[in-house]
């Protein structure tokens, strides 16, 4: 039972005591060779903390102090360290911790963290206008978080897991059709990114993988190509690391107009180093920028843009030609697992899920064309 002040009786380690000392009530519990103490507003708040803190030791968790702030220090620090992650994906990463919950959870103790708290911080974000896209990728970096501090028995459970996050709506993909390809590959003509743009548009390459990619990742003779690597900018300084997951560091293989339009791509590179001599960077990208370092991504934008303008096509990102790269293979007859491969997705669950309308669209246009081949013959419509 709960004491006052002055009649403290010893009690035997491991079950702890509650002490009133003026206003608050003091929990004590020696546990993991250390004396604990938490310190409560109300005496059934004591009563409360001391039952938590006893089933928590008696379960191996350690109790000593270890606030939410750290706990997202030690996941940043082991994912960029020893998962290598791609630069792309620390950033998102560090701008959610940063952004939303730092600044909110920080000076948590994460044993104490309740899915009511991590609830109200995403109530909180969707009040105030951010996609719910965005608030699930929050929750989905708290939760990793979490997750790796469990791993260490630093906590028990996943409140971020059990909080509730608002769906995401799809991403609205637009792919380009064959006549569309057709007019954006002839709009490319004279443009310096060519080859990049066409290679992004057939092969479905992320930017980062465009611009990080080497002639001794590509085998012309074997018409084999590996994505090793991706680049990006981070605060104006240029970075490069794996590949965004393991499932992306793969080998495509290369069409023959590809081999051909790549051939003539480093023919042109050649041309252009031998063009600037000693003021060439020479970094052996497939690639380059003017002057033979990374090439930006805003450059690849404009490029793009401009292309897009003189074909009189319709707003396209750059990443849409990833799926227009995914679209174009499936429609050409090539399978989901296909589309994985090639992408570098890390699960089928998650190509299938994008692209599964594609091939219910092939498969309603067949059933139309047999129906105009045969209907009349047949059913003597």
């Amino acid at each position: 039972m709960p004491s006052r002040q002055g009649d403290r009786k010893r009690r035997p380690r491991g079950e702890g005591s509650i002490v009133e000392e003026g206003e608050k009530w003091i929990v004590r519990l020696w546990a993991g060779g250390r004396r604990l103490k938490r310190t409560c507003a109300s005496q059934a708040e004591a009563i409360e903390a001391l039952q938590k803190m006893r089933a928590r030791s008696a379960l191996g968790i350690p109790l000593g102090p270890y606030r939410v702030g750290e706990c997202l220090d030690d996941f940043l620090s082991h994912g960029e360290s020893s998962r290598g992650w791609a630069p792309a994906t620390s950033r998102a990463y560090r701008s959610a911790i940063e952004s939303h919950l730092r600044p909110v959870l920080a000076k948590r103790q994460l044993i104490d963290l309740s899915v009511r708290e991590v609830q109200h911080l995403l109530d909180g974000m969707i009040a105030a206008g951010h996609s719910g896209r965005h608030v699930g990728h929050v929750r989905g970096v708290l939760r990793a978080a979490i997750a790796h501090a469990m791993r260490q028995e630093l906590v028990h459970r996943n409140v971020a897991a059990l909080a509730a996050a608002p769906p995401a709506r799809r991403e609205e993909m637009r792919a380009l059709s064959r006549e569309e390809m057709r007019r954006l590959f002839a709009a490319l003509e004279g443009e310096r990114l060519r080859a990049l743009l066409i290679t992004s548009a057939t092969l479905g390459l992320r930017r980062g993988e465009l611009i990080a990619l080497r002639w001794s990742d590509v085998d012309l003779e074997r018409a084999v190509l590996q994505v090793r690597r991706t680049g990006s900018r981070i605060e104006k300084r240029y970075v490069e690391g794996p590949p965004k997951s393991e499932r992306s560091r793969r080998a495509i293989s290369l069409p023959s107009a590809v081999v051909a339009m790549l051939r003539r791509q480093s023919a042109a590179v050649a041309e252009e180093k031998l063009r600037l001599g000693s003021a060439w960077l020479d970094e052996d990208r497939v690639f380059p920028a003017e002057g033979g370092g990374p090439i930006g991504q805003n450059t690849i934008r404009k490029a793009l843009g401009r292309a897009l303008e003189r074909a009189d096509l319709q707003h396209l990102r750059v990443h849409d030609l990833r799926h227009t790269a995914a679209t174009a293979l499936l429609t050409a007859g090539g399978s989901l697992r296909d589309v994985q491969e090639m992408l570098g997705h890390t699960s089928y669950a998650f190509t299938a899920d994008r692209y599964t309308h594609v091939l219910e669209d092939q498969r309603k246009a067949t059933a139309d064309r047999i129906d105009q081949a045969l209907g009349s013959a047949i059913f003597g419509a």
